[in-house]
């Protein structure tokens, strides 16, 4: 379907989800009632004229975000990792998680999904009920979840011996430094989550000997895009409405999803930078495609010359000295201070070759303190770790 008839129906979903909201969800009613009626929400342009709602909205006001048309008791609750200070339980109705797994089973037949393969899923928490992969009977589909540790986690995909895998990148690179490499030879692994740079995707494809693809999603929107088999990120504009809104960082994503009736988001800002493409992907899809994902908005680093540095160009530029796949973290006290904790298995020649290449990223007015550890801490509920976080609030 071409990207014009596309939109058309995109289009139409937007309306009817902001006319469900204002007449079914009580926060909606409240904070639209001085600009949304009858004849406005029947317009194209309704969307600019409604507010940007946040993490914060969501959290003060839990209680008026769920549609009056469902009972929360019966709903499915996913959580955000928490990574942000905050953990912020988003519900969903069956029939909106069914239509995620559609779109999954959509990306997975683009790379040749075969009914009788095998998919194991990493996930954070398992759905209360049944979704598309576990009601269809030629679907072969493993829930391992991802706090239980390295090694049962590859003893457990070892038995499984999946054609496909799917987890967060976190989980997908402890288990290549774990004592016990797996031993399994999936034809293709689509990670989420963290930022993926070209240098741990080749690392990656190499311990696996496989393809790596990854996907754009969170806990509050599910499924945004994917990458097809030529590696370009489709954006899912039949399940959301993502606006790209300029800043001094890049392109803030302000989100829509037309699936979720039970607690639908309405230009929800995502707090993820991006770079939009116009150009056209070979496979030829019609769903318009992100060149790249950035970071998180309040990660990037800025210094005492003005100058901001996205997490994953810091990203890239550490890998580039300690290697791919090898962990650390980068956090940025104050504009003047920045913490750089390694592996503790670094020669001292070594360590002062570090600091001056760090003074060559971030400048002689910044110190750069390097701390040698031998293990990093996780969010152990989520299992996952942020690689660049910055303390310093920048003014959009």
């Amino acid at each position: 379907m071409n990207t014009e008839r596309l939109v058309e129906i995109q289009n139409k979903m937007l309306q009817k989800i902001i006319e469900y909201s204002f007449t079914s969800v009580p926060f909606y009613k409240d904070i639209w009632k001085d600009v949304v009626n009858k004849k406005a929400i029947k317009s194209s342009k309704i969307i600019d004229l409604l507010p940007i709602i946040c993490r914060k909205d969501i959290f003060l006001n839990k209680n008026n975000m769920i549609s009056k048309h469902f009972d929360k008791g019966k709903l499915i609750c996913r959580k955000t990792s928490g990574t942000l200070g905050r953990t912020l339980k988003i519900f969903y109705d069956i029939p909106s998680i069914e239509y995620f797994n559609a779109e999954l089973l959509r990306d997975f037949l683009d790379k040749g999904y075969r009914t009788w393969e095998k998919i194991v899923f990493f996930s954070p928490d398992k759905f209360k009920k049944k979704g598309i992969f576990e009601v269809i009977e030629f679907t072969r589909g493993y829930f391992i979840p991802e706090f239980w540790s390295d090694e049962v986690k590859i003893k457990k995909i070892e038995n499984i011996n999946p054609q496909i895998v799917v987890g967060d990148l976190s989980t997908i690179i402890n288990i290549c430094f774990s004592n016990h490499e797996p031993e399994v030879k999936p034809r293709f692994i689509t990670v989420y989550g963290d930022l993926l740079t070209e240098s741990v995707r080749k690392f990656l494809e190499e311990v696996f000997n496989t393809t790596i693809y990854q996907r754009y999603s969170s806990a509050e929107i599910l499924s945004m895009a994917w990458e097809c088999k030529e590696k370009n990120m489709h954006y899912n504009i039949d399940i959301a409405y993502l606006e790209f809104l300029k800043n001094k960082l890049g392109y803030n994503v302000i989100a829509t999803n037309f699936i979720n009736r039970a607690m639908p988001l309405i230009r929800y800002d995502l707090g993820d930078i991006v770079i939009p493409s116009d150009d056209i992907c070979s496979c030829g899809r019609g769903l318009p495609l992100i060149k790249s994902i950035e970071g998180r908005a309040n990660d990037f680093i800025v210094l005492p010359n003005g100058k901001i540095l996205s997490p994953k160009k810091v990203q890239r530029y550490l890998e580039s000295l300690i290697g791919s796949g090898k962990e650390f973290r980068i956090v940025q006290k104050t504009k003047y201070n920045i913490v750089l904790y390694l592996k503790n298995c670094l020669d001292e020649p070594f360590l002062q070759i570090m600091e001056n290449k760090m003074k060559k990223l971030f400048g002689n007015f910044v110190n750069v303190k390097i701390i040698l550890k031998n293990k990093f801490p996780k969010n152990i509920k989520m299992m996952k770790y942020r690689t660049v976080t910055s303390k310093v609030k920048i003014n959009l």
